[in-house]
């Protein structure tokens, strides 16, 4: 089969872990070309996956809620440091996620 798509008007969309994978999409430059746009909700990468290519430009509408103890946009106080690279999450799972800032 072949399937068409117009990747002027193509944008990747997922929720959390899902959020996580279209920064991925965005990153990879086997599909980065394929994207106009990515909108991950609640899912930022997690720390050390900020390896996207030097031609890899894809836009990003980024939703995070700053009360989110799970998938934090930033540390404690907000809004975080500048020079924060990474985010430890609140809810005590100690999963480590880069910072808004960094990604976008």
């Amino acid at each position: 089969d072949v399937v068409c798509t117009d990747p002027h008007a193509t944008f990747a969309v997922g929720i959390s872990n899902g959020g996580m994978f279209v920064w991925n999409l965005a990153r990879d430059p086997r599909t980065s070309g394929r994207l106009a746009g990515i909108a991950p909700i609640i899912g930022t990468p997690h720390c050390g996956y900020d390896t996207a290519g030097e031609n890899v430009k894809v836009p990003v509408l980024l939703q995070v809620g700053s009360d989110d103890k799970t998938v934090s946009a930033n540390n404690l106080p907000m809004p975080g440091k500048s020079s924060d690279v990474c985010i430890t999450n609140r809810d005590g799972d100690g999963y480590n996620y880069l910072s808004g800032h960094r990604i976008t």
